[in-house]
């Protein structure tokens, strides 16, 4: 039976409520209760004074103390954000420091910069999900891929995007279906995921074979995550075209960029004689309808360099992952606005740094991006990964 327009905007309106209040717990059990007595957003929760909404409310709601506490935690700095007093990467170093002490069972205060830090684990390994722990660290040994930030070893610091990239995508190597789920996610077109990365279906901090942007002197060899571009992590899939695409994941967390152009100075003009010429070769993705040196702020810089590496992988295929093109993808947590939306290039004010990049490729559909939600949503609901998504989604999401 069709609902009229005054039920269809009722229950819209349940839902937006019901969205609101599970920001601050995916536990329908402690949720449920608050929407029940009329609390449904972090706004509501937060007017509350502290020791009232543990005391009062939340007990009458059958919350327990310690769930109360992250709840209204939680929601003060959910409001904090909203309202622009805490910034991204702030209102996630207070949520990891929150919930150190019981989800990761370490104090934290280790060593970041010859100095301790709340949001530094003790215990390094613990950064990784514990079902990914050895095969991670034991894949970045046999590969000699550098840990950030400039390691051996994996950093303890709660906030690193490589080891959130890690957390997030390292089931894939070995499991072809969700690889491939993955995928058609982001094309449907694809009919097959390759092997193609030290014998699995995701490699992290990819390199080419040669260095086709100069960045290291002949006859040296490339180091994975360390002083040349490298990609955080790609796979390959056929489409149903028969082509075979290779495609760029680089993920970030709470990254955030200053007004700072890289083109500037003696380094500056180092790097312009490295990139300019890629940039302006006919063959190149890249347009060139702006002044080069807005290429030379971040996040573009990197995304620059990222897509010459992506296009001389595909020109010299037979040397490379023999892929006949290339997509790439930005994965950005939601909350992120000042990386999503900030574009501090001069000439490239768009309303976002996807669109700003999209205006400078030839072929625009080629670069995108994404929530790492958005990205796993085609394994999310797998009964397989129930254990790993809830962990992604109380440390992450």
């Amino acid at each position: 039976m069709k609902k009229s327009s005054k039920e269809t905007e009722a229950i819209i309106e349940e839902l937006k409520k019901y969205q609101r209040i599970i920001e601050l717990s995916t536990d329908y059990t402690k949720t449920d209760p608050l929407l029940n007595d009329g609390i449904d957003s972090a706004q509501e929760i937060v007017a509350m004074d502290q020791t009232c909404f543990i005391e009062e409310i939340a007990p009458k709601a059958g919350i327990n103390t310690k769930d109360a506490i992250d709840i209204f935690r939680k929601a003060k700095a959910t409001m904090n954000l909203r309202q622009g007093s805490m910034t991204y990467r702030e209102s996630e170093r207070e949520k990891v420091v929150r919930i150190r002490d019981d989800f990761f069972n370490d104090p934290g205060d280790g060593i970041y910069k010859k100095q301790k830090r709340p949001f530094v684990l003790i215990d390094p390994e613990k950064n990784l999900w514990y079902k990914i722990r050895k095969d991670a660290q034991t894949y970045f040994k046999a590969n000699k891929i550098v840990w950030w930030p400039g390691s051996s070893d994996v950093t303890g610091h709660l906030l690193s995007s490589q080891v959130s990239c890690v957390n997030h995508l390292f089931f894939l190597r070995n499991d072809k279906d969700a690889a491939l789920k993955i995928l058609q996610g982001l094309n449907p077109g694809f009919i097959d995921v390759c092997k193609d990365f030290e014998d699995g279906y995701i490699g992290f901090e990819v390199v080419s074979n040669e260095s086709y942007l100069g960045e290291i002197d002949a006859g040296k060899k490339q180091i994975r995550g360390a002083n040349c571009t490298a990609v955080d992590a790609m796979m390959t899939g056929i489409l149903n075209n028969g082509k075979k695409v290779q495609i760029l994941i680089e993920w970030k967390y709470t990254e955030y960029y200053p007004k700072n152009c890289l083109a500037d100075g003696s380094s500056g003009n180092t790097r312009k004689a490295r990139y300019n010429p890629l940039i302006q070769n006919p063959l190149s993705p890249i347009k060139c309808t702006a002044n080069l040196d807005n290429l030379y702020f971040e996040p573009f810089y990197q995304i620059m360099r990222q897509t010459l590496l992506a296009w001389k992988m595909v020109e010299n295929k037979k040397d490379e992952l023999n892929a006949d093109d290339w997509l790439h993808f930005d994965v950005i947590p939601e909350n992120n606005l000042n990386l999503r939306y900030q574009v501090q290039t001069p000439d490239l004010l768009q309303t976002s740094v996807e669109e700003a990049w999209k205006s400078q490729l030839k072929e625009p559909y080629k670069y995108n991006v994404i929530t790492p939600q958005k990205l796993l949503k085609p394994v999310l609901l797998e009964p397989r990964n129930r254990s790993m998504i809830n962990y992604l989604n109380y440390r992450y999401w």
